[in-house]
């Protein structure tokens, strides 16, 4: 059955319009015979038609298992699993389409002893309905949850709040995201090789790379800030950057990675390369909500140069993340395209450290111009401000967690770690609160009093205990709080 290859060419021709139209044409005084060739077919099939008064449904004596609204309803589930990160394999259709047509009480010639429709009717259907076999990528549960309704719709209030105050253009909102560089890519271009090889091979530097991050930034109007490379060193050596792209800095720390002392110093070369001033020019920056982007020192030098931070709601990165959405990816293509070159041109020779700046700078160089900027705004909706760009199915994956608004999600949280937000917080330089919501506070709130009555930040935040929604602190510089760690009427709102 599965080497078959049909060996006609018939069609179901017959359908009820037609063999209502033949009436009418013999009725009206028209022979068969000129009917039959001016239709194309046999006069004695037309005179069969006329004298059973029915028409075909199929050509041979195999009939079809399920109809085509069962078979579109199998379809049409089939993609709605897939929506929700919860797609099925070929074999697990098999035994779904025995099972549907056990249930249905439908005659089938599907496996009985297996319980399972064959190989060839799953082929069939997947041809009929525009489906593939593909191989997923891994995605955790906090990414399927945390991009939802919600939290999306957050987002754009608090975007839609920042540009309608502040009139920001296209060339004013930015967008920043750290990508690491291995000296070894996980993903080489592909090779020609011969058929049934059952091992290809790559020559690449080492078993494992050492990691490097790059730090970018780009505005809806394709002006690209020089990027930033962080190197896992203890000291700086200017030869790290050869090849790098121009303007390019160089930072160093033990992991590779961005910390709160990284991130400032990437603030100051942000506010020198957009021009960014409190006095003459805002600017928007959206960034996720990473530890290191919400230290006290980057708040505030951001509200004291006119940069207001956007943070992006948790796990969405993959959908609201411009870079992540259409930069990122070719970028990583062409550095493995770079590396590969390399290793041709300097046979024996592995790649450390000193030559990824000219790998990376090569990759930058080739994939950072303006179409990729705007089609990267444009798809996450930012710029042109487009909150309906994500569909129904786009947010099918939080459906599975979805709960009722009443239930509190009680998260314990130590009075000396740093609290980040678990929504989308916007953080401006004239604006005096900053909301952290949906954290839930373990210890009683007279702690909380206590604590911020010692500490009390310059910065503006308040903090909404999920045990007691009427308590709201608020601690910054205009608030003043009284003995009983209470916010005087005329001082604050409440969250």
């Amino acid at each position: 059955m599965g080497k078959y290859k049909r060996k006609s060419e018939r069609k179901l021709v017959f359908t009820e319009n037609i063999l209502q139209s033949i009436r009418e044409r013999i009725a009206n005084g028209e022979s068969k015979r000129h009917i039959a060739e001016t239709l194309g077919i046999p006069e004695s099939t037309l005179r069969k038609r006329l004298k059973c008064g029915t028409v075909p449904k199929s050509l041979g004596r195999f009939t079809a298992v399920f109809s085509a609204e069962q078979e579109k309803e199998l379809a049409n589930h089939i993609r709605k699993l897939d929506s929700m990160f919860y797609g099925i394999s070929q074999k697990q259709l098999q035994f779904a389409a025995y099972v549907y047509a056990e249930r249905k009480q439908l005659h089938h010639r599907f496996n009985k002893s297996k319980k399972m429709a064959g190989k060839d009717w799953i082929i069939a259907f997947k041809k009929r309905h525009g489906l593939t076999l593909r191989q997923p990528e891994k995605t955790s549960l906090a990414r399927a949850a945390g991009f939802n309704k919600v939290q999306v719709g957050r987002f754009f209030d608090n975007l839609k709040s920042l540009i309608t105050t502040h009139k920001f253009e296209r060339a004013q909102i930015y967008n920043m995201d750290e990508t690491g560089l291995l000296t070894v890519p996980n993903k080489m271009p592909k090779v020609l090789t011969s058929k049934g090889k059952k091992s290809v091979g790559k020559i690449v530097s080492a078993e494992r790379g050492t990691l490097v991050t790059a730090v970018c930034c780009v505005s809806a109007a394709g002006h690209y800030i020089p990027p930033a490379l962080i190197f896992p060193r203890k000291r700086e050596k200017q030869e790290l950057l050869d090849g790098a792209p121009a303007g390019s800095i160089l930072m160093v720390s033990d992991s590779g990675f961005i910390n709160t002392d990284l991130f400032l110093k990437w603030l100051k070369h942000f506010k020198s390369s957009a021009k960014a001033s409190l006095e003459s020019n805002h600017v928007l920056l959206t960034l996720d909500n990473h530890s290191s982007h919400i230290s006290l020192e980057a708040i505030l030098f951001c509200r004291e140069n006119g940069i207001h931070l956007l943070s992006l709601p948790p796990h969405s990165s993959h959908k609201l993340q411009p870079l992540d959405v259409c930069f990122f990816q070719p970028l990583k293509t062409s550095y493995s395209v770079e590396v590969d070159k390399w290793h041709v041109n300097h046979p024996g020779r592995p790649i450390t450290i000193y030559q990824v700046s000219s790998l990376f700078g090569a990759a930058y160089n080739r994939i950072a111009n303006l179409e990729k900027a705007h089609k990267a705004f444009s798809c996450t909706g930012i710029y042109p401000f487009n909150p309906e760009v994500f569909s129904e199915e786009d947010f099918m994956g939080a459906t599975v967690t979805e709960r009722p608004i009443n239930e509190t999600f009680n998260e314990v949280v130590d009075p000396n770690d740093a609290v980040s937000p678990a929504v989308s917080s916007a953080i401006s330089p004239d604006k005096q609160i900053n909301i952290i919501e949906n954290v839930s506070i373990s210890f009683e709130d007279s702690e909380i009093r206590n604590m911020l009555l010692s500490a009390k930040p310059n910065y503006p935040v308040v903090l909404a205990s999920a045990n007691n929604p009427d308590i709201a602190i608020s601690c910054q510089e205009n608030t003043e709080l009284n003995t009983n760690g209470e916010i005087e009427p005329d001082s604050s709102n409440r969250d």
